[in-house]
């Protein structure tokens, strides 16, 4: 049991039972941000006769729910894996539950410790797929705990066994966690390599939110890090399309904060968890890439 389902930040089918649809098609609405949609999937999945096709659809609904910030919802969906977990003595989804547990804990050496246990479990499985996911968990761990070299390798490697197996979803993942280390370390022009190669699978998978997040990093990073105005311009642009093709207004000529135009050759900062774009100069210390947007507090 559990042999053909694969976690890589979702889950692969090889079945053809009409729930193993209905959890791919789940994963495939999540994927493009429709979390309402693939609730709706992972409720048919829900019906299986398969202890793990439900414990799955279960575990993904949890996360789900937690997108649309039903933080209840998703602790009860959570509460049942657990639940389903000691029932079968499934170690897939226990290590299921240990990953998410490792993100939702409150103390981070306690989601640390939860993260490198699911990772033994998935060696033990001998699943190379859900170890890179663990890895990827352990990796936005170590990130939050300040240990950037170390949370910069664990994506590398969880990027390298996504390669492996073909799995350009985890690796567009992978590769904006591994961009970020090397921004924070220093290092832009890998951190542009990473970031571009990410774009470029994104944008064949057609990933329209991720492709979005990645085109505002490209921005910030040439234009804060870099200094190249003229490319981040460039980048920018491509942002404005981004937004366009999400359905989204894309922002003004002008600062929202000084009310002057944004292309008048000062650095642009464009937030890529809610799009709003100003002159980094005009952000109050701690917002931005430091903090929560000023207009939006997202």
């Amino acid at each position: 049991m559990g042999r053909w389902i694969h976690t890589v930040h979702g889950l692969t089918v090889s079945g053809d039972a009409p729930e193993e649809v209905a959890l791919l098609e789940g994963l495939a609405s999540a994927a493009a941000g429709d979390y309402r949609g693939a609730i709706r999937n992972y409720d048919l999945a829900l019906e299986s006769n398969d202890m793990e096709v439900r414990g799955a659809a279960m575990f993904r609904k949890g996360q789900a729910l937690g997108s649309l910030q039903d933080v209840r919802g998703a602790m009860q969906c959570f509460s049942e894996v657990r639940r389903m977990a000691q029932q079968t003595s499934s170690v897939h989804l226990r290590m299921q539950v240990l990953r998410e547990e490792g993100y939702a804990a409150r103390s981070l050496r306690t989601g640390k410790r939860k993260m490198e246990e699911s990772c033994r479990l998935a060696e033990r499985l001998e699943d190379q797929q859900s170890l890179a996911v663990c890895i990827s968990g352990l990796a936005v761990i170590q990130n939050r705990l300040g240990n950037i070299a170390a949370s910069l390798n664990h994506f590398r490697e969880a990027e390298r066994i996504d390669e492996t197996f073909g799995n350009d979803r985890g690796r567009v993942y992978n590769l904006n966690g591994a961009a970020v280390g090397y921004r924070n370390l220093h290092q832009y022009a890998e951190a542009s390599t990473a970031w571009q190669t990410a774009l470029a699978l994104a944008e064949n998978l057609n990933m329209k939110p991720m492709i979005m997040k990645i085109l505002c990093n490209l921005q910030n990073l040439y234009a804060l890090n870099l200094a190249d105005i003229a490319a981040a311009q460039q980048w920018r642009r491509r942002c404005v399309e981004s937004l366009q093709a999400l359905g989204r207004e894309p922002w003004g000529p002008e600062c929202p904060i000084c009310l002057q135009n944004l292309d008048n050759g000062e650095k642009v900062f464009v937030d890529p968890k809610c799009y709003h774009a100003s002159h980094f100069e005009c952000l109050p210390d701690g917002a931005g890439q430091r903090g929560p947007c000023p207009l939006c507090r997202v």
